[in-house]
C-alpha cells in the first residue's frame, strides 16, 4: 500500500481492481480443477440447485450455487406461486434473461460477464466517490479493504451484490453532485434489486430536511419561524421527488409479484424456506435478536457464524465514526448494516457487510498514515485469508454466505 510520500493514483486503484479480479479467476480455475471436495450433502439439501434438473453436476453447478440457482431459475423459468424462488428480486434476473441473448443463451456465462462487468465499474465508481471527497489515500485504502474482506467474494459471482453496489455508486455520485436524474432512476433500481434498496429512502430524506433547514434558517429574519414554510421548502426538495422514484420502484416489485403468483407479498412469504425466515418483524423481537447474537455453534455456519457476529461488531464499532463523517453515510449504514443484521438474524451477514461502504471509508480513515502500515497489512492479510477460504468453500458448494 501506498504511503504519504508515495500518494496513490487513479492508475493504482485501476490496477489493484484488474490484479483483484485475475486473482479470483486463478483461484476459482484452480479450486475447479485441483480440489475435489465437492459437497454432496449440501448441494442436495439446497431448496434450488442449478442445473434444473437438480442432479447434475459441473462447472455451472459450482460456480451458480446457494443464491445463484436461483436468479439463473428465475431467468429461466420466472416467478411461480409456491415457489422458494420468489424470494429474490426481479432486476437481476431480469438482466441474466437479456444478456443471455449475447451468449448464445448461456445465462450462466451471462450472469458471471454480467456480474463482473457490474462490479469492476461498482468498485471503480467507488474509488472516484471516495477519493474525491475524502482523498486518494483514503479512496485507495478503503477500496483495499474492500477488496479484502470475505464477503468481497460475491463482486465475481451470479449474486445482486455486483449490480446493487453500481447502482448505490451511482445514487451517492448523484446525491452529491445534485444530478438528481441519476438519483431518481438508481431510487427506482435499487428496491427491484434487494430488499434493503427501500431504505435509500432514509438519505434522501435526511438530506431534503437538512436543505430545507438550511433555507428556513437563512430566511427566519425576513419571514420569521413559519413551520408551515419548511414543510413547503422540503415539500419542493428534489431529494423528496426522488423519494417518490424509490416508492415507485417497491410498488413496481409488488406489482410484479402479483401479476407473477396472483400474491403481491409472495416474497414474503417464499421467506418461510429460508434459515431464521428472514422478516422485519424480526427488528422488533429484541429477545430474539440477543438470542441469535449469541447463538453460535461455529466458526462460519449458516445462522451461528462467528465471522458474522464479528463483522457486525465491527460495523457498531464504526457507526459513531459513520455518523461524524456524514450523515448521508450513516442514513445509508442504518438501512443496509443495521436493519438487514436484526431481521435476518446474521444469516449471511458478510454480504451484508460489503456494501455497507461507510465502513470501509472509516477503516481508511483509522488505519492511514505510516505508522500503521502494519496494522493495514494484518487486516488484508487475515480478512483475505478467510475470503480465500470462503471461495474454496462455495464453489464446492458448502455455505459462505
Amino acid at each position: 500500500m501506498a504511503n504519504s510520500k508515495d500518494e496513490p493514483t487513479a492508475t493504482d486503484a485501476a490496477s489493484l481492481i484488474c490484479l483483484y479480479k485475475l486473482a479470483v479467476l486463478l483461484l476459482a480455475v484452480l479450486t475447479l480443477e485441483l480440489v475435489p471436495a465437492f459437497s454432496e450433502a449440501d448441494f442436495h439439501a439446497a431448496s434450488r440447485r442449478w442445473p434444473m434438473d437438480g442432479n447434475t453436476v459441473d462447472w455451472t453447478t459450482q460456480v451458480a450455487a446457494w443464491d445463484g440457482s436461483h436468479y439463473l431459475y428465475l431467468a429461466e423459468v420466472g416467478y411461480e406461486r409456491g415457489s422458494p424462488s420468489c424470494a429474490f428480486y426481479p432486476l437481476w434476473p431480469l438482466l441474466i434473461r437479456l444478456g443471455k441473448h449475447l451468449t448464445l443463451g448461456d445465462p450462466v456465462v451471462a450472469g458471471l460477464i454480467l456480474a463482473n462487468g457490474f462490479s469492476i465499474a461498482g468498485l471503480w465508481l467507488f474509488y472516484r466517490l471516495v477519493a474525491g471527497r475524502h482523498g486518494a489515500e483514503i479512496g485507495f485504502l478503503a477500496l483495499a479493504f474492500l477488496l479484502a474482506f470475505p464477503g468481497a467474494i460475491f463482486f465475481s459471482l451470479i449474486y445482486t451484490e455486483p449490480l446493487f453496489f453500481l447502482l448505490t455508486m451511482v445514487f451517492f455520485l448523484g446525491l452529491f453532485q445534485e444530478k438528481h436524474g441519476w438519483v431518481a432512476i438508481t431510487g427506482f433500481l435499487l428496491p427491484l434489486t434487494r430488499a434493503v434498496g427501500v431504505f435509500l429512502l432514509l438519505p434522501l430524506a435526511w438530506r431534503a430536511l437538512e436543505k430545507a433547514w438550511h433555507d428556513w434558517q437563512a430566511a427566519m429574519p425576513l419571514q420569521g419561524k413559519s413551520w408551515k414554510r419548511l414543510l413547503r421548502l422540503v415539500l419542493v426538495r428534489r431529494e423528496v421527488w426522488a423519494m417518490g422514484a424509490v416508492l415507485a420502484g417497491y410498488a413496481a416489485f409488488f406489482g410484479i409479484m402479483y401479476g407473477s403468483t396472483g400474491n403481491a407479498f409472495e416474497a414474503f412469504a417464499a421467506q418461510k424456506h429460508y434459515a431464521n425466515q428472514p422478516s422485519i418483524g424480526n427488528i422488533v423481537n429484541v429477545a430474539g435478536f440477543a438470542r441469535a447474537f449469541i447463538h453460535i455453534d461455529g466458526l462460519h455456519t449458516v445462522t451461528g457464524s462467528v465471522i458474522d457476529r464479528a463483522l457486525f461488531v465491527l460495523f457498531l464499532f464504526c457507526l459513531p465514526a459513520v455518523w461524524r463523517l456524514d450523515r448521508l453515510y450513516f442514513w445509508y449504514a442504518l438501512g443496509t448494516g443495521l436493519v438487514p443484521a436484526m431481521s435476518n438474524w446474521f444469516f449471511s451477514y458478510n454480504r451484508v457487510f460489503i456494501l455497507c461502504f461507510p465502513v470501509f471509508i472509516v477503516l481508511a480513515r483509522k488505519l492511514r498514515g505510516a505508522e500503521n502500515l502494519w496494522l493495514r497489512w494484518l487486516v488484508v492479510v487475515l480478512a483475505g485469508t478467510v475470503q480465500v477460504i470462503f471461495l474454496v468453500r462455495y464453489l464446492n458448494h458448502f455455505w459462505a454466505g
